[in-house]
């Protein structure tokens, strides 16, 4: 998404812009529901030896952050599949009458969150931490 931005056309080149919309809004309901089943279920089971997955603190808190962001996403990017359905937009591959620059904003809304808390949770969630916090046993009987 980042890429069509910049290129101000649907990525990768000749993708109707219909197709775009639909990949991008995917990429949003994925991604809130990847986080709704990390909280819902890994988070409660690894906050009992690593703080920072327990509510409210570092990982809930980014999910949070890039929560309001994604959601100001979905809605402009719900907004551009009706103009284009009402054809108030030509549905063409070059995405002319897109606005381009409104998304890459809202994507700098929550773009740094989203990174720094992919770093941060490969980190935390990487072998050497985990051994540090857990045995084997207790690894071998997590529920995923």
């Amino acid at each position: 998404m980042n890429t069509a931005c910049q290129n101000r056309a649907p990525f990768p080149p000749g993708t109707p812009l219909s197709s775009f919309l639909d990949a991008a809004l995917h990429f949003c309901t994925h991604l809130k529901g990847h986080h709704d089943l990390e909280e819902t279920y890994y988070f409660p089971i690894l906050s009992r030896k690593m703080p920072c997955f327990a509510k409210e603190m570092e990982m809930p808190s980014q999910h949070k952050q890039i929560h309001g962001g994604l959601l100001e996403l979905k809605r402009f990017l719900k907004g551009k599949q009706r103009d284009l359905e009402k054809s108030q937009m030509m549905e063409s591959s070059n995405g002319q009458g897109f606005e381009w620059e409104r998304m890459k904003e809202i994507m700098d809304m929550f773009g740094d969150a989203l990174w720094r808390h992919l770093d941060e949770e490969v980190e935390m969630l990487g072998a050497e931490n985990m051994r540090r916090c857990w045995t084997l046993e207790e690894m071998r009987c997590m529920p995923f």
